[in-house]
């Protein structure tokens, strides 16, 4: 069950998207649903459509196909509304960057040639009183 926020923030990111499929007055059959879990298997947020021929309103649709996809009902505007369904597929962990030891420029090139380095001033007030 999504919270109030969940709900919002997949309103807000669905509001940019096209509706992938459109039912018309056809309905729903096996293999549209089969289309819609195949997408809602590879994106977890779909938008779709009911045209104006279909029998279902667009809240009727939605209420009908979310238990069928096993998915929720995020949003009805007009004739579109939103399905939200956690994907099955395990996401792969980013790539860790490798860390390295960073050594200041002036300093490697100073101990290249052999010289030796005083501590730097930390401020320019520390400069002007010559500490």
């Amino acid at each position: 069950m999504l919270t109030s926020k969940q709900r919002a923030e997949l309103r807000s990111i669905a509001q940019s998207y096209d509706p992938i499929f459109y039912i018309g007055k056809s309905g729903m059959s096996d293999e549209i649903i089969n289309q819609l879990e195949n997408a809602i298997n590879a994106r977890e947020l779909i938008k779709l459509g009911v045209q104006e021929n279909c029998e279902y309103s667009a809240r009727e649709a939605a209420e009908l196909i979310a238990p069928k996809l096993g998915a929720e009902v995020v949003a009805v505007i007009g004739r579109k509304f939103v399905l939200w369904r956690k994907s099955n597929k395990t996401k792969p962990a980013p790539p860790q960057p490798k860390k390295r030891e960073v050594k200041p420029l002036y300093k490697a090139k100073a101990q290249e040639r052999g010289k030796v380095i005083r501590n730097l001033p930390k401020s320019k007030k520390q400069v002007k009183n010559g500490k």
